[in-house]
């Protein structure tokens, strides 16, 4: 497994149980400075990478050195670093889990949203739509557009876990439906 890849799993899982149990910021405050540490300090490095020493004995050192300084949730993870070996990615896991939180930022300010039409919008409208959605979500909005001749008219708006479907295609297709039903109804009505 690539070291990216691993340093991103440990992350996102600092990250995601750290944002459930709230004040993520802190947490990150107090893993970025065992990363400084670990990055800066060459013996101390040196020591936690060593395999002369005992994880035990990695933990104390630990324990000692941040007591008071860090919490019950960052030492934990630590110590699961130790555990499963995995000293040695603490700066990348340090630099994931900080784009992580940026992502995750731009995420809460941002919103992707995916527009198909029929026929490619003006510049005006697509500012307009822009705009709607805008002060609807309470977001920047970023339009990726899509054109589909199939969906004969109308738009199909997909943002976040919502999906506005005002085609015309959905429509017929919605009307064909309630004929259909219609003539069931009718026709079991007429065999009674």
């Amino acid at each position: 497994m690539a070291l990216d890849v691993i340093a991103r799993v440990y992350a996102n899982s600092f990250y995601e149980l750290g944002k459930d149990k709230g004040n993520i910021s802190e947490r990150m405050n107090e893993f970025k400075i065992f990363s400084e540490l670990f990055k800066s300090d060459e013996a101390f490095k040196s020591f936690m990478l060593s395999p002369v020493y005992s994880k035990g004995n990695k933990h104390k050192i630990i324990m000692d050195a941040f007591k008071g300084r860090i919490s019950e949730y960052t030492f934990s993870f630590i110590n699961i670093i130790i555990e499963n070996g995995r000293l040695e990615y603490v700066v990348e896991i340090w630099n994931e889990l900080y784009l992580i939180d940026v992502e995750a930022k731009n995420r809460d300010d941002i919103m992707n949203v995916f527009v198909t039409v029929a026929v490619a919008l003006s510049t005006q409208l697509l500012a307009e739509l822009k705009k709607v959605l805008s002060n609807y979500f309470k977001k920047e909005i970023i339009i990726t557009e899509k054109v589909d001749s199939e969906i004969i008219g109308g738009v199909i708006i997909k943002a976040g876990d919502k999906l506005i479907d005002a085609s015309l295609s959905s429509q017929l297709n919605k009307l064909q439906s309630n004929l259909l039903d219609i003539k069931v109804r009718s026709e079991f009505a007429y065999e009674d």
